[in-house]
Parts: structure tokens; sequence; C-alpha cells
């Protein structure tokens, strides 16, 4: 993992426990979310073509931020799911990189973080 991911799994509140392979297993309703959304900012945050917008300077935020906006996705508690890395390693993971490069694109307060705003 790259430099930095400690510090990201220190801020995410999982409930499931990470093997070798990024893989939390089955969990569901908040867990799922945290997991997911760990995974998620991970990911983001060692995208190549997001490095130039990858200097967070509150980890924890960005973590909230990327799961306040994967709460949205299920009406309701999350169904029971696999976390696993493939999740994220997924084809609309480049839509969602071009739609956080187009929000990096516009002009942002001073001081804000790119990729917390753009969640």
């Amino acid at each position: 993992m790259p430099s930095g991911d400690s510090d990201l799994r220190d801020s995410g509140s999982s409930g499931g426990s990470e093997d070798d392979d990024g893989d939390l297993g089955l969990l569901q309703g908040e867990d799922a979310i945290a997991s997911l959304a760990l995974l998620l900012a991970q990911s983001l945050r060692s995208d190549k073509s997001l490095s130039r917008y990858s200097n967070i300077k509150d980890l924890p935020a960005f973590v909230q931020q990327v799961q306040r906006f994967l709460s949205g996705i299920f009406e309701g508690t999350w169904p029971a799911m696999f976390v696993t890395r493939d999740i994220v390693d997924c084809p609309q993971y480049d839509g969602l990189v071009n739609v956080i490069l187009d929000v990096a694109r516009k002009p942002l307060p001073e001081g804000r973080d790119v990729l917390v705003s753009a969640m």
C-alpha cells in the first residue's frame, strides 16, 4: 500500500479485519459503508491521475466525505456484501475519477482540499 495508507486505516471505522489482499469480508450496514469508504479513499489518494490533488490535509474528513458520498447508494440499511478491493477496481472507478478531475478544474475557496471538496 502507498505511504500514508496507515493514516487512512486509522481514520476509518471499519468493523472488518483486512486480509493480505485488502479484502474485508462479508459486511453490511455501517460497517460495509465505512469499509468501502476506506478502500475507495485509499484508491483515490493513490491514483496517479489524481496525484496533483492527493496532498490531503485532513484524512478523517476525506474518509468521512467518501462515506457520505456512498451512504446514498442504497435506501435504508446497506445489504450484506463482500467488501473487497475488486469493488473499487472496476470500470466505474474511472468515471468517478473523471468527475473528480472536472471538479478539480473549478475554483475552490482558499485552503480547501480538492479531493475532500469533490466528494
